[in-house]
Parts: structure tokens; C-alpha cells; sequence
């Protein structure tokens, strides 16, 4: 149903996060809320999670991120709160090299068992191939250019083309020229 949110985060809690969007603040479960700072813009993809007696909203700055809680949900016993967990409590690169050595500390993730950790295995290596960089989007001049609107895949494919010793300004102005297609 939703997408993504684009608006202004208002309140940060230990799970959650504010967002105001034209005046409505949206309650959305944060991953990593840490990456947020209040009162700053933001466009966050959002999980939108619905049953019977609840409508629940999960937000992730990495698309890629938002994928792989898509993918955890459809595990065997994995819900969308364990899928939370699991993502709120392991760097993403750690389960990749866990699944990767068949490491036995998988079976010690919440709701993993040996009934299930075939499929819990593909659904982490279903989305390495790819993962962005939590850094690059979370750098300076990616942040600015998505405020202006731009779509994250449109500055993934000039970001390496960007010289990151400039000043933010420089970096814009030649970022906004590869975008427009003056280079």
C-alpha cells in the first residue's frame, strides 16, 4: 500500500519514530533508528503490515533493507515482529557471513530452528547481491539529493563519478550536472 514517507522526523524512541508528514505524525518501527536525527527530512520506505487487529508501519532508509524484512517475513515462524529483531539486533554483513559459513550460531537467531534455516539461508542471500552501501545513503550528497527529489537508483549510477574531496557544494553542483545530463 505505502511505498515510502517523505517528511520531517519529529520524535525518536527506543522502537519507533515520529514522522510528520502535512501536519499527521506517522508512528513507523525504525530499523536502526540511530541513522536518524530529529527534525531532519527524510524519505524512509515503508513495510505497511496489516491483520486482523492491527495496522503496524516499518520504516528502512535502504530499499534493499526493506527487501530483506519483506523476504525474513515469508521464513517459516519469522513474523514481521521477529523479522524486526532480527534486523534491529544484526548488522545486515554479519548475517551474510554467517549464512555464508553455515555458522551454527544461526540456530541461536530468535525463531530459527533446524525446520526452517534452509529457507531462512535463502531469504538472506536472496538480497546480497544487492545491497547498497548503508553509507553511501546515508552520505552528505546522496541525503541532499534525494531532498531535491531524485531517485535513489539515478544517483547510485553517477555517485562513483562525484570527486568526495570537494566541498558539498562543489560535489552538487557537479552531481546536479551529470543528473540534468549536462556531462
Amino acid at each position: 500500500m505505502f511505498e515510502y514517507l517523505k517528511g520531517k522526523v519529529i520524535s525518536i524512541y527506543n522502537s519507533y519514530v515520529v514522522v510528520d508528514i502535512c501536519g499527521i505524525g506517522f508512528k513507523v518501527y525504525f530499523i536502526n533508528n540511530s541513522l536518524l536525527k530529529k527534525n531532519s527530512e527524510n524519505l524512509i520506505y515503508i513495510y505497511h503490515h496489516v491483520s486482523e487487529n492491527q495496522s503496524i508501519l516499518f520504516g528502512f532508509l535502504d530499499p534493499d533493507i526493506k527487501n530483506l524484512f519483506s523476504s525474513l517475513i515469508k521464513v517459516k515462524n519469522i513474523g514481521v515482529k521477529t523479522a524486526y529483531l532480527i534486523l534491529n539486533k544484526y548488522d545486515i554483513n554479519f548475517l551474510y557471513e554467517l549464512v555464508e559459513n553455515n555458522d551454527e550460531l544461526l540456530l541461536k537467531i530468535p525463531k530459527v530452528n533446524k525446520t526452517n534455516i534452509e529457507q531462512f539461508k535463502k531469504a538472506i542471500l536472496k538480497n546480497k547481491g544487492s545491497r547498497i552501501d548503508i553509507d553511501i545513503l546515508n552520505s552528505e550528497i546522496v541525503i541532499l539529493l534525494r531532498n531535491l527529489d531524485y531517485k535513489i537508483e539515478d544517483i547510485l549510477k553517477i555517485y562513483d563519478k562525484i570527486d568526495k574531496d570537494k566541498n558539498i557544494n562543489d560535489q552538487l553542483k557537479i552531481a546536479l550536472k551529470f543528473l540534468d545530463g549536462g556531462i
